[in-house]
């Protein structure tokens, strides 16, 4: 009999793990080795560990052992150099201990396969709560008021100058003054680049980008009547450029407009957002540019083009990477602010599913 506790020794030398998890194995142990019926190999000592029970059955005696017992049943008898020693094996106690090293080696695959397919669940990061006065001259923005860099140290926000001008502004969170972002008058949709040091954004019938340290505007594209923009890793900026519009792909340096999706019945695509890993993109589906309540959350891949509907009934979907293994999408819908189910950590096109 091998006892639970050395089985537990001896497969997770280092790690804790708990009864039940010894016991899936050893029903995974079984129907590998086919136990069915009366078939049995493993047998279970209650609350005490796991023993071999397969019937066995000795093999025939070798020449030599036959010899001898012709001797003693009085047979013709040989010379003694023609009849050798011969003593019985203990062959029950090999077979179990044969038994029980094979055992141990199929229960430790297990274990190992085990490891590699149990989900693995980690602490998400801990709460913070942000709570910050953007001062008495900041505006609210038709869509989106304030932005805030990837390393959640800088806002951007539009404001009232002195001479009555709608501008954007920028200061960090331990900072009390905003710094005004020359020619950006009655910029909006203001979005941030991954390194922080640019300010993309929306003004005069054109997509723009002005740095963080000042200085003139630079103009990437037109953009008639925008509805979001994302700036991905890549390199790329993702738009919505147009109201009654596919989403686009630009250069952070300007260029031509690239198209990301095809409309197939939709009448708006907006508020995109780069995924992890620059393969796919989140983004609002609209079926009507006048109510949002019947939009869908969807993603595209940027390889092939497909849509994936992800949640029909929201708008202004946003993945968050909320922990270690797993994120969720939050999105708009009746004017309550929802969570999806957790996706996992580098979601793509190519996961078919979301996790609970």
């Amino acid at each position: 009999m091998v006892s639970k506790e050395e089985l537990l020794k001896r497969v997770w030398p280092d790690t804790f793990v708990e009864e039940g998890s010894l016991s899936q194995n050893i029903s995974i142990l079984r129907k590998t080795l086919g136990e069915h019926g009366d078939s049995q190999y493993i047998e279970t000592v209650s609350k005490r560990g796991y023993r071999f029970a397969a019937p066995l059955k000795l093999p025939d005696a070798p020449p030599e052992a036959q010899v001898a017992r012709s001797v003693l049943n009085g047979q013709p008898q040989a010379s003694p150099d023609q009849v050798p020693e011969w003593r019985p094996v203990p062959l029950l106690r090999w077979a179990l201990i044969g038994a029980a090293a094979m055992a141990l080696a199929l229960v430790a695959l297990g274990g190992i396969y085990w490891r590699e397919i149990r989900p693995v669940y980690r602490p998400l990061q801990p709460l913070m709560r942000l709570s910050v006065d953007l001062g008495p001259d900041a505006v609210a923005g038709q869509f989106l008021t304030t932005a805030i860099s990837r390393d959640g140290t800088r806002l951007v926000f539009p404001i009232k100058a002195l001479d009555g001008r709608r501008m954007l502004a920028t200061r960090l969170l331990d900072e009390t003054k905003p710094a005004l972002l020359a020619g950006t008058e009655n910029g909006s949709d203001p979005f941030f680049s991954p390194d922080g040091k640019w300010i993309g954004f929306f003004a005069e019938g054109k997509m723009k980008k002005s740095s963080v340290q000042g200085g003139s505007p630079v103009v990437l594209c037109d953009a008639p009547n925008a509805r979001g923009a994302d700036w991905a890793d890549d390199g790329n900026i993702i738009a919505a450029l147009n109201i009654r519009s596919a989403l686009s792909r630009i250069p952070s340096e300007g260029g031509s407009p690239q198209a990301v999706t095809r409309m197939q019945g939709a009448v708006s695509h907006r508020w995109p957002q780069s995924l992890p890993g620059n393969e796919s993109v989140l983004f609002t589906l609209a079926p009507s540019i006048v109510s949002l309540e019947e939009a869908s959350i969807a993603a595209v891949s940027l390889k092939t083009g497909q849509i994936k509907i992800l949640v029909r009934g929201g708008y202004s979907g946003r993945y968050l990477p909320t922990g270690n293994s797993i994120g969720h999408l939050v999105y708009v819908h009746e004017g309550y602010f929802l969570l999806y189910p957790s996706i996992p950590h580098g979601w793509n096109f190519a996961a078919r599913q979301c996790l609970w």
